[in-house]
């Protein structure tokens, strides 16, 4: 027992203000020692504060291994009856027990295969709550399909029973492996990445597990890890329940599993997974316990008071991995890894390191077959969406050239098939800016990494990726519908702004494209570029950061298997259209508009086309017209005029047809 723990273990026992004399004399020259000790105490209190109506109903829903003594009150008797058949499934075996309910072995007679049969027990028999709760959680495992997730195959009603079937894994749990020592290194790093592969998996999904722990882990005798037991999970973007009303004031999750902040505040999220999971992995590569006990308080006061074990220890293990679950089990969770993927792609480099080569790389089968076949459909799709993209920014600003210009018919030699061209000349810049912004992102990211070796570094940087990290989940958390509908009004709000800062330029374009009388072009004249240039600037971001939004959006969409129709969804991308044409639009008016100036009468003038005609007569005689824009004259601004009249002046500089204008009025 270090001197922290002997201080408080003494102040514990004390008043409050006896507490503070107490740790006043004992820190009378360690001011710092002092203020360390009361915050653990604060929270100490606070926690036998919150817990002390609840320490009683700690809930955990895990598979007990079958030689674990069953709690009497629960699990007397089987509540299914083996050689009986239930629907299409019958009954072998009891496998183990969990808080709510029995799981056994049963044989699919249909298919001929074993299953995993979960059924309610006891006292959850005849509670409805409990059945919208397993019914909560065949909704979770249903929604998700990983190689490391046990699959749902179905769900049984069969004489009063609610029948839960599933994968079932011929081998033992991670708790039983722990129990008898430690787990070999390579072995224990491979399961915690298949761990953590999993839940960064439903994490992407908007599910919680929130009883990460060794006994919720089955290792198969090919050695390959699965999550079992969904039934504490949460969905981010689920509407409350009577089953989640139902567990407000309860603390969820399994003791000496569950990060600090849920016990003092009730969090469940992601960072609570990572940190079940940095257990478990101290556990398989120690073979201890992390926490044994069932006080809370005592668990808080241990958690906030102790320097963490580190795995090298107990065990001959690297620094890195005495790295790996520091972060993972940091009391603060703004300090921890912020996402399973994270922590696992660390735990790929210690592996490395242990393994002494690159063969060490875990990748779930799945994920090698699914990549190799969908690389090529995704490049088909990225480069299909570029076209479009493209073609669409080129009809844009093409378009609206011809048309304020007042080019067409014979005068126009532009193909359709140029806009493509155009599209990409016109989004040139905006690309650039797109890549100058994310490769400053990577590289701020990868100071972050590389800072993360240095303990007064790492405090800096993490705080800020964990936030960003946390603000996405939060917006992930939101419905499609109710995101679609946000994101669609700031999209509106800033365009509608952008309309505003730009006035000027906005007028400009309006007068050309409705040849407004007396129309001023100052703010398309090359003495104007800032302008011009903050209007592209600003506008690319915007197209940049809700086109990934959108992105981001719709993926989601998918993956919760949403179908319909959602006008916000539908809305949203005809705004994100739009704003890619205002962004393409001026561009060959403003940069590529350089014609021949030539004066007509008194009047300067520019020469936009050139086209054959015929006279009329016995024998038709060749001669040419001249379609002519004059900026600076009241609509309409276009002549066309015979090449040989005499009031029309050639030969004048090529030069920008709005030269003429200097000043934005």
């Amino acid at each position: 027992m270090n001197a922290t723990q002997a201080l408080l273990t003494e102040a514990v026992k004390l008043s409050k203000l006896d507490r503070q004399r107490f740790i006043a004399e004992a820190c009378l020259r360690k001011p710092e020692l002092q203020n360390e000790i009361l915050t653990i105490l604060e929270s100490y209190d606070k926690a036998s504060h919150i817990c002390a109506p609840i320490s009683s109903d700690v809930t955990t829903q895990d598979v007990v291994p079958p030689t674990a003594t069953l709690s009497r009150r629960t699990h007397d008797h089987s509540v299914l009856t083996p050689n009986t058949t239930y629907g299409p499934y019958r009954i072998l075996k009891q496998l183990g027990a969990g808080g709510m309910g029995q799981v056994f072995l049963a044989v699919d007679v249909r298919l001929d295969r074993q299953v995993a049969v979960k059924s309610l027990a006891g006292q959850w028999l005849e509670s409805s709550n409990a059945r919208q709760r397993l019914m909560r959680e065949a909704r979770t495992a249903a929604a998700l399909t990983h190689p490391h997730i046990a699959t749902l195959y179905d769900v049984v009603e069969d004489g009063g029973h609610l029948l839960l079937v599933m994968e079932y894994v011929d081998g033992r749990s991670a708790k039983a492996l722990v129990d008898e020592g430690p787990v070999p290194l390579g072995h224990a790093l491979r399961l915690a990445m298949q761990v953590a592969d999993a839940i960064g998996y439903a994490h992407d999904r908007g599910i919680v597990h929130c009883d990460i722990k060794p006994g919720n882990i089955q290792v198969g005798v090919d050695g390959e890890a699965k999550v079992l037991d969904f039934g504490l999970a949460r969905a981010r973007y689920e509407t409350r329940d009577e089953v989640t009303a139902s567990e407000q004031g309860k603390l969820l999750g399994t003791l000496g599993y569950m990060p600090p902040e849920r016990i003092l505040e009730g969090t469940l999220n992601a960072s609570g997974d990572i940190y079940g999971l940095g257990v478990v992995l101290f556990e398989l590569t120690t073979g201890r316990k992390f926490f044994d006990g069932r006080d809370i308080s005592a668990y808080l006061l241990t958690v906030f008071s102790s320097q963490l074990p580190k795995p090298s220890e107990f065990v001959g293990a690297p620094a890195a991995l005495d790295d790996v679950v520091g972060l993972a089990l940091a009391k603060n969770p703004m300090l921890r890894y912020h996402s399973a993927r994270e922590l696992s792609r660390d735990l790929q480099k210690v592996l490395v390191a242990v393994d002494g080569s690159s063969n060490a790389v875990v990748v779930a089968p799945s994920t090698v077959s699914a990549t190799r076949v969908e690389w090529p459909r995704a490049a088909l799709a990225v480069a299909a969406g570029a076209l479009v993209v493209l073609t669409l920014a080129g009809f844009a600003t093409s378009m609206f050239f011809k048309a304020a210009l007042g080019i067409s018919g014979a005068f126009d030699s532009d193909s359709w098939l140029n806009w493509p061209y155009w599209g990409l000349r016109a989004m040139v810049v905006p690309i650039m800016w797109l890549v100058a912004g994310a490769s400053a992102f990577a590289l701020a990211k990868g100071i972050c990494a590389a800072a993360f070796k240095f303990d007064a570094l790492r405090t800096m940087c993490r705080p800020v990726s964990a936030t960003l990290n946390h603000l996405a989940v939060r917006v992930s958390s939101s419905t499609i519908s109710t995101f679609a509908q946000a994101l669609l009004v700031v999209h509106f709000a800033l365009l509608s702004l952008n309309f505003w800062l730009f006035d000027n330029f906005m007028t400009a374009l309006d007068g050309l494209i409705v040849a407004t009388t007396q129309a001023n072009f100052a703010a398309l004249a090359p003495g104007n570029a800032s302008e011009q240039n903050s209007y592209r600037l600003v506008l690319s971001l915007e197209l940049w950061a809700f086109g990934f939004a959108w992105f981001q959006l719709l993926k989601l969409r998918r993956e919760r298997k949403e179908r319909g129709f959602d006008l916000g969804v539908i809305g949203g991308l005809g705004l994100l259209a739009f704003t890619l044409i205002l962004l393409a639009l001026p561009y060959r008016v403003v940069r590529h508009n350089e014609r021949e100036q030539v004066i007509y009468g008194r009047d300067t003038c520019y020469v936009m086309g050139q086209r054959q005609v015929t006279l009329g007569g016995p024998v038709a005689v060749g001669a040419q017209e001249v379609l002519l824009f004059c900026p600076m004259l009241d609509a309409p601004r276009n002549r066309v005029v015979r090449a040989d009249d005499p009031k029309l002046v050639l030969g004048g500089p090529e030069q920008n047809v709005f030269s003429g204008f200097t000043s934005v009025r």
